[in-house]
């Protein structure tokens, strides 16, 4: 419940700007355990937003795959995918570099294929709800006179399922177009 009313309350920070729209795709790394240090998944990750002023809401649609687990004869691939909305605000805007952090709020599903011999069962979990916070930065370039852009980014996301001990950790790079 803050998160929605911080969401409401910023769409009455209208200042400094104009309006603008932007479309994102991001890989990285993401690990599931806190305490297992080598990242188990890739992640692919793609956005639509919406700025005004020093705000920006985005909608994240993310796949992350894992390798086969098992041998020639048994085996087990899992993936996952999320849905995720965030609020993030700008905190440092300059001409050449912007930084920001943000919380967000969705749900996960996983996949898991599990394979013995020729036969291949599917179980998919039920959404799992996820909250998150992030932080990042990017390096926007105009595109000509209009106003258009891109804009490298790279980002640090946690993310957590209530009721679990454990922070998912995500690392992503990538670039967004903003028009």
């Amino acid at each position: 419940m803050p998160l929605i009313a911080l969401i409401f309350l910023s769409l009455f920070a209208f200042s400094q700007g104009q309006a603008e729209m932007s479309a994102e795709l991001r890989a990285g790394i993401q690990t599931d355990r806190s305490q297992d240090p080598v990242p188990e998944g890739s992640k692919l990750s793609m956005g639509l937003g919406y700025g005004f002023g020093a705000w920006n809401y985005q909608f994240n649609y993310s796949h992350i795959g894992r390798d086969d687990v098992g041998n020639a004869t048994v085996g087990t691939k899992l993936t996952t995918d999320e849905f995720l909305a965030w609020a993030r605000y700008n905190f440092f805007k300059r001409k050449h570099i912007e930084t920001y952090g943000g919380v967000g709020a969705g749900f996960k599903i996983d996949v898991a294929n599990i394979r013995l011999y020729d036969e291949t069962l599917t179980e998919k979990s039920d959404r799992q709800w996820l909250v998150g916070l992030c932080a990042g930065a990017s390096v926007p370039f105009n595109l000509g006179a209009s106003n258009k852009q891109i804009a490298p980014n790279l980002e640090l996301a946690l993310l957590n399922q209530p009721g679990v001990d454990y922070v998912e950790v995500a690392l992503l790079l990538g670039m967004s177009f903003r028009f």
